[in-house]
């Protein structure tokens, strides 16, 4: 198994919510069911401390894309900047994992975590 690793994939975006920015009341649109975008990619690393992947092919503006990071449970995992932990969960003396999220505005940055200490 390796010691730190990082996979990306997306999701295509719930529609916007009708009037939100108009009306005190938003009413929703229908739910959209997420279509997954492209293919996931996958870094594996030993020793790194920057763990990065690119983003899957066929993202477009609207799309959600997930990041999700595995290493030891003592390790340290921050995001990249502009993304944001929603999750992150361990078990003692097992693994972490931490998911990262971004909506893609248009260009958005690779995931890219960093990992502490280095290839745990």
């Amino acid at each position: 198994m390796p010691l730190a690793l990082v996979t990306s994939c997306a999701a295509a975006a719930h529609p916007p919510v009708a009037g939100h920015r108009t009306s005190p009341t938003p009413v929703l649109n229908p739910v959209v069911t997420p279509a997954l975008v492209g293919h996931a990619t996958t870094f594996a690393s030993r020793d790194s401390g920057s763990l990065s992947t690119a983003l899957p092919v066929g993202t477009s503006v609207g799309d959600v894309v997930v990041s999700y990071i595995e290493s030891h449970s003592f390790a340290s995992v921050r995001c990249n900047e502009r993304w944001t932990r929603v999750i992150d969960l361990a078990k003692r003396g097992g693994a972490r994992l931490v998911a990262c999220i971004i909506a893609d505005t248009g260009n958005p940055p690779e995931p890219v975590a960093q990992v502490s200490p280095p290839g745990e």
